[in-house]
């Protein structure tokens, strides 16, 4: 089966929407191509299907296999994501994890006119990623009425997206007058995408006339390839009064999604019994964990000031901006859990049953962070 065709697109063809999940262009285009191969004395058979082909929109399917036998599963798949078609940051190194400044604007001491002035001159920018999925699986008999599986699926996402920044006090204490924004301003930065989630999936299963089994095991492995990203920040951020500060804060940090391991182990066995009933029992053991290295509290240098009212204090940043701040380096957490269900059912009749059924769920928390600063013997953050 072929299908062949041509799409046009007129009008605005960045428009956000029209864009968020395809790549629309000019141009021939492949809607579908599917191949299908059967042995009818074998049993055998190989089918093939793509489409939507395209550099950055496509889906293609093998799968093979023996009746009653085996079957084999591949696939791969790309899907865009557009989340702006319009975008003008005002930061170098968009997509990077690193932003710093235009040379028209100083690190913690930029105007807002300068900054506004920053912002018409940046380009216009398409900010997206693109998923990749792609897998392979295989089921087939062992032995008599012993069935095995597996599975493998890998999905990766890159690109850049809008994220977060700086938020003091923009609206609620505007400074009059004030070339410098008042208590600073609120940043919508753009952070990098770089995902990989790798899951695995095994199994084992039994069905007989009487007994059934199923064994599987599931584990998910999720590994972000960029662990933070750095930004200068524009902003003047003043105190509530106005009271200098000691220093600026010129740079901001966000610590990214951490590494993290999942592990799950569960048992199935199940009995057929006497008036239409049933005996059913499982398990389950998973564990999530991760270990990522803790940053620091701050990202600066120098001396900080801070004052509301009669109340001032200076902040030294080489107490707070060092791994020796924290009272420890990873995080070493883990989240164990555990389940055990037993349930058994009778219905002798159509119209009357029964069942009884225990269960037992506990999840263990082990993750455990105290806030305190050896350097300066504080609890809490600064």
């Amino acid at each position: 089966l072929l299908e062949l065709g041509y799409i046009h697109v007129s009008g605005d063809p960045n428009a956000e929407f029209f864009r968020q999940y395809t790549d629309w262009k000019n141009g021939g285009a492949l809607g579908l191509l599917a191949l299908g191969f059967d042995n009818r004395k074998t049993g055998s058979y190989l089918e093939f299907r793509g489409s939507r082909i395209s550099d950055h929109d496509q889906y293609y399917r093998l799968r093979a296999g023996r009746y009653g036998s085996y079957k084999v599963e591949a696939f791969y798949r790309d899907m865009p994501h557009t989340l702006s078609t319009s975008a003008y940051p005002i930061w170098n190194g968009v997509g990077g994890t690193n932003l710093t400044l235009p040379t028209s604007l100083t690190p913690g001491y930029s105007t807002i006119a300068a900054v506004e002035q920053a912002s018409r001159d940046a380009p216009r920018r398409t900010l997206g990623l693109t998923r990749t999925r792609s897998g392979i699986s295989i089921e087939g008999e062992l032995y008599r009425n012993w069935i095995g599986y597996a599975s493998v699926t890998n999905e990766e996402r890159n690109g850049d997206r809008p994220y977060g920044g700086t938020m003091i006090f923009n609206f609620a204490f505007p400074s009059t007058g004030s070339p410098y924004g008042g208590n600073g301003g609120i940043l919508e930065t753009v952070r990098p995408i770089d995902f990989t989630t790798t899951d695995i999936n095994l199994g084992l299963r039994n069905v007989g006339k009487i007994w059934h089994f199923n064994a599987v095991y599931t584990g998910s492995f999720f590994r972000d390839h960029k662990d933070y990203f750095n930004y200068q920040n524009p902003f003047y951020i003043s105190t509530v009064f106005g009271v200098p500060p000691a220093g600026l804060l010129t740079n901001g940090q966000t610590s990214l999604e951490p590494d993290n391991d999942y592990h799950n182990l569960r048992l199935e066995l199940s009995r057929e019994l006497k008036w239409n009933g049933e005996l059913s029992l499982t398990g389950a053991y998973g564990t999530m964990r991760q270990d990522d290295d803790l940053k620091p509290n701050l990202n600066c240098s120098g001396d900080l000031g801070f004052s509301f009212g009669p109340f001032q204090q200076i902040i030294p940043c080489a107490d707070w901006n060092t791994p020796a701040s924290l009272s420890k380096t990873s995080a070493n957490a883990r989240i164990d859990t555990k389940l055990f269900d037993a349930k058994v059912s009778f219905h002798p009749t159509h119209a009357f049953g029964w069942h009884a059924d225990l269960r037992y769920y506990k999840e263990d928390n082990k993750t455990r962070y105290v806030a305190y600063n050896p350097l300066t013997g504080q609890y809490g953050y600064v």
